[in-house]
């Protein structure tokens, strides 16, 4: 719409809200169409802007369209070969941390104990097992609670007072269950010094397992 005889020209900016666009776009357009002239907001709507305004919006939707690739040349990847299924996992073992096996250590001797013990002395020598076991389980339990945590260096020297008392059953039992043969190819001198070795390494075995135990307790009360 220009200007006509006898009517008022449209300004920009009632022609951006006639069309529904922005005034400042509509103002950089006319500057980039026609430099001539200036222009600004309550310019006059001159026919020449109007056409170059609608040349560049014709322009626009006349942009050609992209051509789609024909079905022939579509490239296509190739098909993933078919997975085989996932194996069933294995039930898991369940885990053992370090207290555990300290703690079959300690009790595996304790039985030992027991038994060499009801071999040696029959009916009285089982009852005296029962109470062996039953003060180094006490002992056991002293090192594995925090709540007791304080007596357990007595704990430790009432096991390590059994433990070594427990060396005479352990060197009559092992010399005693040495095969023959072995025995004569050893001599008796070596068969007594490999029985009472043996009797040794369990019997201290056993009681570092239950020190360990109380460190790794006052490990977790006190923690670094």
């Amino acid at each position: 719409m220009g200007m006509e005889h006898g009517q008022k020209a449209e300004t920009i900016s009632e022609f951006s809200e006639r069309t529904g666009r922005n005034w400042d776009t509509v103002v950089r357009a006319a500057k980039k169409k026609i430099p001539t002239e200036t222009w600004g907001k309550y310019s006059a709507v001159t026919p020449e802007l109007i056409a170059a305004l609608s040349a560049g919006k014709s322009a626009k939707e006349k942009r050609p369209r992209s051509v789609p690739a024909k079905a022939s040349e579509v490239i296509r990847l190739p098909e993933k070969p078919d997975t085989p299924p996932a194996r069933q996992a294995l039930p898991s073992l369940p885990k053992l941390d370090l207290s555990n096996f300290l703690i079959v250590a300690v009790y595996g001797h304790t039985l030992l104990v027991w038994y060499e013990i009801s071999q040696l002395f029959g009916v009285p020598g089982l009852l005296a097992g029962v109470i062996v076991f039953a003060m180094k389980h006490a002992g056991l339990m002293i090192c594995r609670n925090e709540k007791y945590l304080s007596l357990g260096e007595n704990a430790l020297s009432v096991a390590f007072v059994l433990d070594a008392l427990a060396l005479y059953v352990h060197y009559t039992v092992f010399s005693d269950a040495l095969p023959p043969h072995i025995a004569a190819q050893m001599g008796s001198v070596a068969a007594a010094r490999c029985a009472g070795v043996l009797g040794g390494v369990v019997a201290t075995g056993a009681w570092v397992a239950m020190w360990m135990v109380k460190l790794i307790t006052a490990k977790k009360m006190f923690p670094a």
